[in-house]
């Protein structure tokens, strides 16, 4: 405990005089501040309660510094990344020859098209295009090395001619950005193909797909948007694309608000608001490539956060009033910690890796979580779980009807047996689990396993 403690002050210490040194210049504001430092209380105090006894299984200073350090990392890329986009912009504004203004009247042009085509950026002269006040009608194709930053996206919108094209395409590109601006409909308000791209502080409404898209590879930093009431995902990133996805509210979305495909590289989503989503079919958060899930509101989706790779992470969101399940988990090697978890219509968290065949014994970490208020289980064990269920709250599941731990055993062919040990529950259905150390509500031992 002495080590742990050790090691929370000198990152708090380390995350503060981070704040200090590079948020002087008001790259971030309190709001975003303060979500950083819940992630990093929560995250913080579950370790010192987790390792002063570490579970069986999980070792001194393993999976939860692991956590711990990849939260600190997440943390520090956000600052950097927001510090040089500043940077560049400070940059340019004071280069004339890499700055042009769009403006309905009064400006270097009328439209960004018309910038785009008469300028020629290069790594050593970039452009900064800014666009003042008004509407703007066409379908933009970008260039590398310039970056679209609008007067705010409160009073500067970009909205698509062609209701079957692209409102900005960024394919083959490095160094853009796009900013400070609301994009309406089109196919995608952004494809990026095969490019480096920074989308910050705009909004994205009103698509016939996915709002952004990224593809081929990509480098996507996400941060800061509002994503809304769009007809397909709200951001998707797919075919070995990775993305950093950060800060944004994601809400009223046709299918998931936040979409990963098998394909995707990693994706981290850090510290979003994702709600009323997906509610009659889909999902808050799909993560069916590996991603780190920190820090996140997701609430009144159709199902909360569902995760099929291996190596992903689900840490210190809240997952409240999905319509259905909060969390699901289908593979091995996921890790669940940390989360408050509660009100959502069916179970809490549902591990099931039930694909139509023959399931594959899973043995996610279901670590440190509150699990509380759901409408069926609170934890429901499906076909050859052999999940580690440890040192969590499980209580006020279910009602009369349903318990707060299911452990499922009818199908004698695999039947689901996991290790649940040191919790904290008052009933549960099904025999075939292990463990020992639980105690119910009022401080006496809980059910067996």
């Amino acid at each position: 405990l002495k080590c742990v403690c050790a090691r929370l002050g000198k990152s708090l210490i380390y995350t503060l005089e981070t704040f200090n040194g590079k948020l002087g210049g008001g790259v971030m504001n309190k709001t975003q501040i303060t979500s950083y430092l819940a992630v990093f209380i929560l995250t913080s105090v579950f370790l010192i309660a987790a390792q002063a006894a570490p579970p069986p299984g999980v070792p001194r200073g393993g999976v939860l510094n692991d956590l711990q350090n990849q939260i600190d990392q997440e943390v520090e890329d956000r600052i950097n990344g927001d510090q040089f986009l500043q940077d560049q912009i400070q940059d340019l504004l004071d280069d004339p020859a890499g700055y042009v203004v769009v403006a309905e009247s009064g400006g270097d042009y009328t439209s960004i098209g018309a910038a785009l085509a008469d300028i020629n950026p290069t790594v050593d002269d970039p452009y900064v295009i800014r666009v003042m006040p008004g509407t703007y009608i066409e379908n933009v194709v970008l260039k590398s090395h310039v970056h679209i930053h609008g007067a705010g996206r409160e009073v500067t919108t970009l909205q698509s001619a062609d209701p079957f094209g692209d409102s900005f395409n960024l394919v083959g590109l490095t160094d853009v950005a796009i900013s400070g601006l609301t994009i309406m409909g089109g196919n995608h308000g952004i494809l990026i193909g095969a490019s480096e791209a920074t989308i910050a502080d705009s909004v994205v409404t009103g698509t016939d797909q996915d709002a952004i898209i990224a593809i081929d590879g990509s480098s996507a930093r996400i941060h800061d948007n509002r994503i809304d009431s769009n007809d397909g995902r709200g951001i998707s990133i797919t075919d070995n694309a990775s993305a950093m996805i950060i800060g944004n509210v994601v809400t009223d979305n046709r299918l998931d608000g936040i979409f990963t495909s098998t394909s995707a590289g990693r994706v981290t989503i850090t510290s979003n608001e994702i709600t009323g989503n997906a509610t009659a079919a889909g999902n808050g958060i799909q993560a069916a490539g590996p991603a780190a899930i920190h820090g996140n509101v997701v609430s009144g989706n159709g199902q909360g956060v569902v995760a099929s790779a291996p190596g992903t992470t689900i840490a210190g969101n809240t997952v409240t009033g999905n319509d259905f399940n909060g969390i699901v988990v289908r593979r091995d090697g996921i890790t669940v910690t940390a989360n408050t978890i509660s009100g959502n219509g069916t179970s809490g968290i549902l591990i099931d890796n039930f694909d139509g065949g023959a399931p594959p014994s899973i043995q996610p970490t279901i670590l440190g979580n509150r699990v509380t208020d759901n409408g069926e289980y609170g934890i429901h064990n499906n076909f050859n779980s052999s999940a580690r269920i440890l040192h969590n709250q499980i209580t006020e599941n279910g009602g009369v009807a349903f318990k707060d731990i299911f452990v499922r055993k009818d199908f004698t062919v695999f039947p689901a047996t996991p290790n649940i040990s040191f919790n904290t529950y008052d009933d549960i259905d099904g025999d075939t689990g292990t463990g020992k150390f639980n105690v119910n509500s009022a401080g006496g031992d809980a059910p067996a396993p």
